[in-house]
């Protein structure tokens, strides 16, 4: 297995319906050790993994809270070197984060996060 390390970035937001808070994760790993989101219902999948650390966060069970995570029909997009199109795809998604429309200020609370290093 190759080594990776996870990078993320977050956004809160407030849905434009009924204004319930929800967050949006964008994650980046190494194509070579994580090439797809695997099986949604196993444990040891990276989807898997993505729900258990969204229910430890929460502090709920993941067996009766896993449907709090939702992917996204199309979950994954794959960055080459001088790839135009799959960078282009990115910098849409990640920009889906950055709508001002759905945050809220002067809460005291961040709207959007990232990791370190």
């Amino acid at each position: 297995m190759h080594s990776s390390t996870l990078h993320y970035v977050w956004a809160r937001e407030f849905g434009e319906l009924k204004g319930k808070k929800h967050y949006h994760l964008l994650l980046l790993v190494n194509r070579d050790t994580w090439c797809r989101a695997g099986d949604y219902r196993a444990p040891g999948s990276l989807a898997g993994m993505i729900k258990q650390a969204w229910c430890s966060a929460l502090g709920v069970d993941v067996g009766c809270h896993a449907t709090l995570v939702h992917f996204p029909a199309w979950p994954a997009v794959w960055l080459e070197r001088d790839d135009d199109t799959g960078f282009q795809q990115v910098l849409e998604r990640a920009g889906y984060l950055a709508k001002e429309h759905t945050k809220a200020r002067g809460t005291g609370e961040r709207n959007f996060g990232c990791s370190r290093g």
